[in-house]
């Protein structure tokens, strides 16, 4: 893909709004890897809502992604096929992906089949919401499901290697096959219309018992810690591949990415650590590996193996035994690098020179060679081109010329004020004010927030010429590290909770919750970390501008003003999910938001996926005896009935912890509100989670703040009922 390239992305959501936001963030952190340029969603909740924008996103960009809410991707992938004059037709592959899903009636297999004529699909592993891509002269369009289950398998297979070498990998068929099954190594799948020959590969030779142990070894120390690992798919690699017979979980905790043989001007070890390192970044894995080919210098022949992690990479040149052959080189050397994989994901001190950042640890002793191990001749580590701050997306390109990649790593963040125009390394994982405020106050940085926030407010420093006090509006705020127009830098921040179908008085009230919120914060309205929308629409800036300086007061000092999306039916008083109380924070009825769009989600997971989630969220939860008793919800406030409720804490294997953990962190945010019941089925073995509303619940609804505005309500009477006892100034 030219870095060159006119990118638009837009999105077409329904509902969830949280997870979404979170998919649609994943999406375009990848797609930043390939364009010089910050990427990010357009989003709208109709198709006929998005046709104007796709229209001229039409006649300018060579690249268009549009990702699609689960519940409408079919329909909505049948509607843009006619409305793009595309013929459609059952794709083949697809297809037979579809056959393993045995759940999917027959109607929809063929429905889930259907692509462009001509399209590259991008498979998930049963072929539900399988994306692809349709090219037509130098514009192509990309389709892919906002699918939490099925989207790492699009990105990973699909999207990043089909944008770095035009080729797609094939979903193993093994994932579906019995733990005892002869596993398949992936295969590449080849663009349509201009396949590319591939190289023969070397068939490697018999395995030895040692490559089993130390393959199972490494294995268990990746389940153990939850790791994945990504292998540089060069010639050498069906190597590693070839191990995968040994271990039937092999495949579950490895991919192969594509290669590009593009040395530039790296000598052997840097090409090595380099190739890691991509690995790792086009399969979003944990650790990146690399095995060279076999080099000869000065009358010697190495291979150079190489691990990488987040910040650098262990390069080990391994010497040729006088008379070894070919096969059992390269097979040796592939034993050597899964045995260094299993050493980096244990967290176990490897040899060589451990480099973080300017300082250099002191070299450690010389590993002594194993039996049929090579001799180790060297152990060097290499910095890799990263990132400086964490969760920013950087791609280590082949062709990157390494001067430049040196002169990044070793350069230090730059402290941002609030006078620079610089933006800050902010988290790809951005999230809309309303998460943003949930995760402060859950995680307990607003303990006894009014005292603080009273205190804070009194003292508040001043914004060069703006005091970030009650008595002074702000010219400026310091949105992500960009000094932008207040008004204008707020209505960015409204825009990525709510949308232009929302009622003005709505907004209105959403604008002002949030300028609280940042007042609240004392900040000096500078606040990093949000989502902030890219475009505003004249509505939503003409309702933030109507109330602009307004913010809601408790006891004569900014409130603590949260929002949500969806509430389920009440909102919840802050102490059941904060674990602190605010006079104001008070369960309220929010009828209305029984109606709306995502109020129940319902999830099904089998006792040993509820395990596995466990297990990763806190090892030492005991998931024994009978299954029925494994969860419990211990506390909740009866929301919905005396049964249930948004939860305060829930027992899971006899361990106690918060709703709001069970939610976000065991069930990896599965689930969109803590408003949740609990039910086990022992015909299946399943347990089914059923929540009601979407968000904390705590505050302001925003769908009931909308319901309020539509039914003639204003900004200030929506306020008022979502935060009791406070006023306006």
């Amino acid at each position: 893909m030219d870095k060159d390239m006119n990118l638009k992305l837009f999105s077409l959501i329904s509902s969830d709004d949280i997870p979404a936001t979170k998919l649609q963030i994943k999406i375009s952190g990848s797609l930043n890897a390939f364009t010089d340029d910050d990427v990010s969603f357009k989003r709208f909740s109709s198709l006929k809502e998005m046709f104007p924008s796709l229209g001229k996103a039409l006649a300018d960009s060579e690249l268009i992604v549009i990702a699609v809410d689960p519940k409408i991707y079919v329909r909505t992938k049948t509607l843009l096929t006619k409305a793009l004059s595309l013929d459609i037709e059952e794709n083949p592959t697809v297809k037979k992906a579809l056959g393993r899903a045995a759940e999917i009636p027959e109607s929809q297999k063929l429905l889930q089949s259907q692509m462009p004529k001509g399209a590259v699909p991008f498979l998930t592993r049963d072929g539900v919401n399988s994306g692809f891509v349709i090219s037509k002269g130098h514009q192509q369009i990309m389709y892919l499901p906002l699918d939490d289950v099925r989207l790492d398998t699009v990105l990973r297979n699909g999207v990043i290697p089909y944008l770095t070498s035009g080729e797609t990998i094939a979903v193993r068929e093994e994932a579906y096959a019995p733990k005892n099954a002869t596993v398949k190594p992936s295969v590449p799948q080849k663009r349509q219309e201009a396949p590319a020959p591939e190289k023969a590969a070397q068939t490697p030779p018999a395995l030895p018992e040692s490559v089993g142990e130390v393959t199972s070894k490494t294995v268990n120390i990746l389940r153990e810690s939850g790791s994945r690992v990504a292998v540089n798919g060069n010639q050498n690699s069906e190597y590693v591949k070839s191990f995968g017979s040994v271990s039937p979980d092999f495949f579950e905790f490895f991919t192969f990415t594509p290669h590009v043989e593009d040395k530039g001007d790296f000598n052997v070890t840097d090409y090595t650590a380099q190739m890691a390192k991509s690995a790792k970044e086009l399969a979003s894995a944990d650790f990146g590996a690399c095995i060279s080919d076999i080099c000869n210098t000065d009358g010697c022949s190495y291979i150079c193996i190489a691990v990488a992690g987040e910040s650098s990479a262990i390069v080990r040149k391994l010497y040729r035994e006088p008379d070894e052959k070919d096969e059992s080189f390269i097979r040796d050397a592939a034993e050597e690098l899964i045995e260094l994989i299993g050493e980096k994901a244990s967290g176990e001190s490897s040899v060589g020179i451990e480099i973080s950042g300017e300082a250099a640890a002191e070299p450690k002793a010389e590993k002594t060679p194993g039996k049929g191990k090579k001799v180790l001749v060297s152990i060097l580590v290499i910095i890799l081109a990263l990132a400086v701050a964490a969760g920013t997306f950087f791609l280590v390109k082949y062709q990157r010329d390494k001067k430049a990649a040196e002169a990044l790593a070793n350069t230090a963040p730059e402290t941002t004020s609030e006078e620079t125009t610089v933006p800050p390394e902010i988290s790809k994982d951005t999230v809309p004010l309303s998460v943003f405020m949930r995760n402060e106050a859950v995680n307990g940085i607003d303990k006894d927030d009014l005292a603080r926030a009273a205190e804070d407010t009194a003292n508040a420093a001043s914004q060069g010429d703006n005091a970030a006090n009650a008595n002074v509006v702000p010219e400026y705020i310091v949105l992500n590290g960009v000094k932008t127009e207040a008004k204008k830098a707020l209505a960015k921040i409204v825009a990525a909770d709510v949308d232009d179908s929302y009622n003005s008085e709505a907004i209105k009230a959403d604008a002002v919750a949030v300028y609280t919120y940042l007042k609240y914060r004392n900040t000096n309205f500078n606040v990093s970390g949000l989502n902030a929308a890219e475009t505003v629409s004249d509505n939503i800036l003409n309702a933030v501008s109507e109330v602009f300086g307004e913010y809601v007061v408790y006891n004569g000092q900014p409130a603590f003003t949260p929002t949500f999306k969806l509430s389920a039916g009440k909102t919840t008083s802050a102490d059941v999910v904060f674990g602190n109380s605010f006079p104001y924070l008070k369960t309220v009825d929010s009828a209305s938001d029984k109606n709306a769009d995502g109020y129940k989600t319902e999830i099904t997971l089998t006792s040993g996926e509820l395990k596995e989630l466990a297990n990763k969220f806190d090892s030492s939860i005991n998931l024994s005896g009978s299954a029925k008793d494994w969860v419990k919800v211990t506390k909740h406030d009866g929301a919905i009935s005396t049964g249930v409720g948004y939860v305060e804490t829930v027992n899971v294997g006899g361990k106690e912890i918060s709703g709001y953990k069970f939610a976000c962190e065991l069930l990896e945010n599965k689930i969109p509100s803590y408003c949740f019941a609990v039910s086990y089925t022992s015909s299946g073995d399943t347990f089914k989670i059923t929540s009601y509303g979407n968000g904390f619940g705590v505050g302001m609804s925003l769908s009931g703040a909308n319901k309020m505005a539509a039914d003639g309500s204003t900004y200030a009477q929506i306020l008022a009922k979502y935060y009791p006892g406070t006023n306006l100034s």
